[in-house]
């Protein structure tokens, strides 16, 4: 597998890489970090962030892998995105334009099937493997 960005999600804070050498970006969520008001948003993200949905989200510029991003998430208080909505998966789709990202999506081998880094059941409803390609990418370890 090569490397990827990432997308980071379950947190309040979200961090995301940009592809240049075969990795690919990250988006991070579920933090609790204390930011002031940007006054782009008039929200608590910090500068720079975008928020949707109570959450802020950053496009990082790092590059790394699929576990080396769950593990950066992890010292920041996040996790790789969960792509449960229609909603967040356009949000996500629209500020990672073209660019290839990583989320919190395992593909499970024992058993067969994608599950969620919360242990959620991949149901296919709101993301379509099949249509990864330039959008986002999960992990296939």
């Amino acid at each position: 597998m090569s490397d990827l960005p990432q997308i980071f999600g379950e947190n309040n804070i979200i961090f995301i890489p940009t592809e240049s050498s075969g990795t690919v970006p990250q988006i991070l969520g579920n933090g609790t970090v204390s930011f002031t008001p940007t006054e782009s948003y008039g929200t608590v993200c910090p500068k720079g962030w975008d928020f949707h949905q109570g959450r802020c989200f950053f496009l990082s510029k790092s590059e790394l892998s699929w576990n080396k991003s769950m593990n950066f998430c992890k010292e920041k208080g996040s996790t790789l995105a969960i792509v449960n909505t229609p909603e967040k998966l356009k949000f996500l789709q629209d500020i990672t334009g073209a660019e290839k990202y990583f989320i919190g999506l395992l593909y499970q081998p024992v058993e067969k099937k994608w599950r969620w880094i919360n242990n959620a059941e991949f149901n296919n409803m709101y993301v379509d493997i099949s249509r990864f390609s330039g959008i986002l990418a999960a992990s296939r370890d």
